[in-house]
């Protein structure tokens, strides 16, 4: 999902990037057309792990770099999927891991709400509104935008890290369509 989400985020002008950036990618990666997400989302993740400014998070580290870096080390691992599931539950399991104080579910509830995606957005988790930072706000989008090859891609530059974090147990979900 992450492939995606930053193939939008870098690739398209939205509230909280910034429109040279966008432009510079673009002429970088200059595909015929940006809008077919499936046809180069292969050469875009290639373009991620081997070729992409370092700014930000990204200073020292492309995606699996950054997973390794941080394996093993007292970290609370967050994923999107569970915030999705259960955001209270899982911020607070967070929380806790950070501080060791135990937050009332009922409060976990209220800031859960507060920020969740249909407030924030206006929309309901699906609705995709491309040029936005939330753009779909649901996970397993990866799976309408990888083709064969995006799969393959990926699996060489970020299968092991997959693994390592639990959303795979081998490399069987890069085989075939």
């Amino acid at each position: 999902d992450i492939m995606v989400s930053a193939y939008y985020h870098f690739l398209f002008h939205n509230e909280s990037n910034l429109p040279y950036g966008v432009e510079k990618r673009r002429r970088h990666l200059n595909f015929k057309d940006f809008d077919d997400i499936r046809s180069n989302l292969p050469r875009f993740i290639e373009y991620l792990f081997q070729e992409f400014p370092k700014s930000g998070w990204s200073t020292r580290f492309n995606w699996a770099q950054f997973v390794d870096s941080w394996w093993g080390k007292p970290a609370a691992i967050v994923r999107y999927e569970d915030l999705l599931n259960d955001t209270a539950a899982t911020l607070g399991t967070v929380l806790f891991q950070l501080t060791g104080k135990e937050f009332a579910l009922q409060r976990l509830a209220e800031v859960a709400e507060k920020f969740s995606f249909a407030r924030m957005t206006g929309r309901k988790p699906g609705e995709e509104k491309k040029n936005t930072f939330a753009r779909k706000g649901i996970a397993g989008d990866w799976r309408n935008h990888f083709s064969q090859s995006a799969k393959e891609t990926f699996l060489h530059f970020g299968g092991k890290q997959l693994i390592k974090l639990g959303y795979e147990v081998d490399n069987q979900w890069a085989a075939g369509e």
